[in-house]
């Protein structure tokens, strides 16, 4: 895993010219986001059955994983992630409250962001006030980092 602090030099800054990175960007900013947790190598099941369906049959050779990026609205250091990783309940709970989400980086070029699942902003931001939300029932997303 790689950990990079949240701004222009994240992994997910490289797709700036797209759209759909800019929203991110820009929402992940309003949830204050600071720091980036990188998955290099992580194996997305709805890429795969997409790569199972297609890419699998393609003769130009393609990979089958992706790097799956988590977002915090905290400064974390290598030592907090080690911490966390050797068990520490208080970096967990940490590394657990100030988690804010994620997104896979597929190796496409025509569309390489694939799953993104962001923390909902609160309704109370100055741009927003005035403009509740209105949606249907989502659903909950449990996410293990680093197994």
């Amino acid at each position: 895993m790689l950990l990079h602090q949240f701004g222009s030099n994240d992994p997910l800054a490289a797709f700036d010219d797209l759209p759909q990175a800019q929203y991110l960007r820009c929402y992940l900013s309003d949830l204050d986001a600071k720091s980036v947790i990188e998955e290099p190598h992580y194996f997305d099941r709805d890429y795969l059955d997409e790569f199972a369906a297609y890419y699998s049959r393609v003769a130009r050779p393609t990979t089958n994983h992706c790097r799956r990026l988590h977002f915090f609205d905290q400064d974390l250091t290598a030592q907090n992630l080690r911490a966390a990783l050797n068990g520490s309940a208080v970096e967990q709970a940490r590394m657990e409250a100030s988690y804010l989400g994620f997104t896979v980086l597929r190796p496409l070029d025509h569309a390489p962001l694939g799953r993104s699942v962001v923390k909902w902003y609160p309704d109370d931001l100055p741009r927003y006030k005035g403009n509740p939300r209105i949606t249907s029932a989502s659903r909950e997303y449990r996410v293990h980092l680093a197994g």
